[in-house]
């Protein structure tokens, strides 16, 4: 299976931004995740200093740039409650991941999860293209039919831009909504 989309950006206002792309493999529990950046203009990558190689010491990674991968299994779409996957990797490949069991209030972060990534950067017609490769298998709390939502966060001038492929409409960005992650079978073209 693969799939690709270009992600929107939250709160367009008629500027599309920089154009971020992304593209999923799948084989079992089995998951290759791709993301490109194409970002405008010659801001540098915003990129927090991280104190793990490991996926589970770089809490707040989300508050410099990042791409992000969300994925839930549900035994039916109402399901909404189940525990859903959260992957942040960084340009510098620095990498997160979560388990939530309920947004905001009950997480932790999965030490066995077999996640990787590869990162790698080249320049294109002004600006910076930065591309990423996420390699996870699934997490055994994570099982019934998928739902998935893709996101990025860029910072830009002083302010950070919001992308997804579905994005809840309100006031402020927020990708903890298993309510707007899609059925997987949906978004494969």
């Amino acid at each position: 299976m693969f799939i690709l989309h270009q992600l929107k950006k939250f709160q367009s206002n008629g500027d599309d931004g920089h154009l971020v792309r992304v593209s999923l493999e799948q084989a079992c529990d089995k998951f290759l995740v791709e993301f490109i950046v194409e970002k405008k203009g010659l801001d540098p990558w915003h990129i927090l200093k991280s104190t793990s190689c490991d996926h589970y010491g770089n809490w707040g990674l989300w508050e410099g740039d990042v791409v992000e991968v969300f994925i839930q299994g549900r035994e039916d779409a109402e399901a909404l409650l189940a525990p859903y996957l959260e992957l942040n990797v960084s340009p510098n490949g620095h990498r997160f991941a979560l388990v939530v069991q309920k947004p905001r209030q009950t997480f932790y972060t999965p030490i066995q999860l077999d996640f990787k990534s590869v990162v790698c950067h080249t320049t294109h017609d002004g600006g910076e293209l930065w591309k990423t490769s996420i390699n996870f298998d699934l997490p055994e709390q994570i099982k019934g039919k998928l739902f998935i939502n893709f996101n990025c966060c860029l910072k830009c001038s002083g302010e950070t831009e919001y992308y997804g492929l579905n994005l809840a409409n309100t006031g402020k960005a927020d990708f903890h909504r298993p309510e707007v992650f899609l059925p997987l079978c949906d978004i494969v073209l």
